[in-house]
């Protein structure tokens, strides 16, 4: 396998293990056919971490890196880095069913520490931490979480909203044969 393959393949297994912790069906989140899934309130996974389509709460899943270095006389060990971001919306609507009185900070920021890690074993980072996980199925001897990193946005106007976003950096090794 090659660099490039292994990393393609890591990367497709990330977007499975997300998609099928989902339970989004034809209403939304919480309607799909997973209801024991772990990321209920992700209503939209990309490849990408560009929210295009609009839709909150999503997740992007983007490669930013691949290394390798010697390893063994006929290995390399390959080093896959994905961020995986995770945004949240607090709008109109949101504000009131959490209980505020309008859209704010606290909201946005509430949706994705549950979507992050709730505590309880739900969350992308609870997903990924799993140790049915820790392999990728085969394809990493090791995966680990480096780090967490959090922005916000105030978009101000006559449907104010406040975004929140967590940026997961996910580590993934493995050897490959040269």
């Amino acid at each position: 396998m090659t660099l490039d393959e292994l990393s393609d393949q890591q990367w497709a297994k990330i977007m499975s293990l997300l998609q099928t912790e989902m339970n989004v069906g034809p209403t939304g989140p919480g309607s799909g056919t997973n209801p024991a899934g772990r990321l209920q309130g992700l209503y939209d996974l990309r490849k990408s971490i560009d929210p295009w389509t609009g839709l909150f709460p999503w997740c992007g899943v983007q490669l930013v890196d691949v290394s390798e270095r010697d390893y063994a006389s006929r290995l390399h060990l390959v080093t896959s880095t994905f961020h995986i971001v995770i945004g949240t919306k607090s709008d109109a609507k949101s504000a009131v069913t959490n209980g505020f009185p309008q859209p704010n900070l606290d909201d946005a920021m509430a949706q994705l520490q549950a979507l992050r890690s709730d505590g309880r074993g739900n969350g992308v980072a609870s997903v990924l931490r799993d140790k049915t996980n820790y392999g990728l199925g085969g394809l990493a001897l090791k995966t680990w979480i480096s780090g967490i990193k959090y922005d916000w946005e105030i978009v101000a106007g006559d449907d104010t909203e406040a975004l929140a976003y967590c940026i997961v950096s996910y580590n993934a090794q493995q050897t490959v044969s040269i």
